[in-house]
């Protein structure tokens, strides 16, 4: 029987994958919503999405940096919907990219970047 953290507003689960990632490290976490509704077919699909602090400029033109090397690469992406803070990407990124997140005011395409480990 699961109880909930008060102090913390959380609640211990446990859960299986039945397809492992090798992406997936020690130490990592993850969000998870319970759906109180069956998924439709159409919403089984994988999704691809950003936090929404990594996009730039306008709803027409929206961006992110995306970091190869030690330089950041100006991408134009197409969103889709709102996943929480989260926002789905159509097109302009592929899995496995790695974005600026909250990128300052004088960044552009080439800026060179360092990158701080946690």
């Amino acid at each position: 029987m699961p109880t909930v953290d008060r102090t913390k507003a959380t609640v211990l689960v446990k859960v299986r994958f039945l397809d492992k990632d090798p992406r997936m490290l020690p130490d990592m976490s993850a969000k998870v919503s319970f759906l109180s509704r069956n998924l439709k077919t159409e919403e089984r699909k994988p999704r691809l999405a950003v936090n929404g602090s990594a996009l730039v400029g306008k709803t027409d033109q929206t961006r992110v940096f995306v970091l190869q090397g030690n330089h950041v690469q100006e991408t134009s992406v197409q969103t889709g919907v709102k996943l929480g803070d989260m926002i789905e990407i159509i097109s302009g990124l592929k899995s496995g990219d790695r974005v600026v997140i909250n990128p300052p005011k004088g960044m552009k395409n080439g800026t060179k970047i360092k990158i701080a480990e946690r």
